[in-house]
């Protein structure tokens, strides 16, 4: 299994409240319509004066799985959602496979 990690701060002039309205709504929504994706799940941070405000993890059964997603039509209206509330320059990514243990930087979307 392929767990993809994104932390996310939300982008200046959003508070908190608006930056957990869109999240947890349309963008949760858009989430759940990846191609190949297994699960979807979107934590707030505990604190809202944390530097992040999110984690998400979206699953895959496969790397390959993961790849062929990111380049869709439905991953790129995520990824310009996602510049609506959050800050993707500061996003925090990481790509986990679950059965090793072996995990990496996503530098890119």
């Amino acid at each position: 299994m392929i767990r993809y990690v994104v932390v996310l701060r939300r982008c200046d002039g959003v508070d908190r409240a608006a930056f957990l309205k869109a999240w947890l709504g349309e963008h949760l929504t858009l989430a759940r319509a990846l191609p190949g994706v297994r699960m979807v799940a979107f934590h707030p941070t505990v604190d809202d004066e944390d530097v992040h405000d999110g984690v998400g993890y979206l699953e895959f059964s496969s790397e390959a799985d993961l790849r062929e997603c990111l380049m869709t039509e439905e991953a790129r209206r995520l990824r310009e959602h996602t510049a609506t509330f959050a800050d993707p320059e500061s996003a925090i990514r990481v790509v986990v496979d679950t059965t090793t243990g072996r995990s990496w930087a996503k530098t890119d979307a």
